[in-house]
């Protein structure tokens, strides 16, 4: 169990940091909570809410356990924003054998695809997991997948907020 749950969070981590990585910066600060006022705080009640809005995309009888972290060892720097960072997450859901997963991914595409201000595309990993990302104009980010097992992950990213004086803290 424990190296199954080590390698979830590898993935997790390396998952976000390539999300990091494609987002060569962090969005405009218009839409979904974002803008000049964004704080840590407001960046994070953000994010958790549209985790848990993802979450009621999957029937509830399907759902064995869910795993929101409310709390990040971590904070990572905006690519091209100077004093400017971003809160990772990792929401993992757990589902009943024999769930059928078949219509989550396109149904909360079709949610988001709906909303103004915000950009779906789906693919499929090299491992032949399908993903979903879901990408605020204000900078949020969200990849959805369904893997084996079956487990629903949402690797989140929050949009950019100023970073000074946050260094240094165990948790943010």
């Amino acid at each position: 169990m424990h190296a199954t749950r080590f390698a979830a969070v590898s993935v997790a981590v390396a998952a976000s940091l390539v999300v990091a990585a494609s987002l060569s910066g962090c969005a405009s600060t218009t839409g979904a909570g974002a803008g000049a006022g964004t704080t840590l705080a407001k960046a994070k009640a953000t994010t958790l809410s549209i985790e848990s809005r993802m979450l009621t995309f999957i029937p509830k009888s399907s759902i064995v356990s869910v795993d929101q972290p409310k709390k990040s060892t971590v904070l990572f720097p905006c690519l091209k924003k100077q004093n400017q960072s971003y809160w990772p997450s990792t929401m993992t859901v757990s589902l009943k054998p024999g769930s059928d997963t078949s219509n989550i991914l396109d149904t909360l595409g079709s949610y988001w695809t709906n909303k103004d201000g915000w950009t779906v595309s789906a693919s499929t990993a090299a491992d032949g997991t399908p993903t979903m990302d879901v990408v605020s104009d204000s900078g949020y980010n969200f990849t959805a997948e369904i893997a084996q097992g079956p487990v629903f992950t949402v690797t989140s990213l929050s949009a950019c907020f100023p970073s000074a004086g946050l260094a240094g803290k165990s948790s943010y």
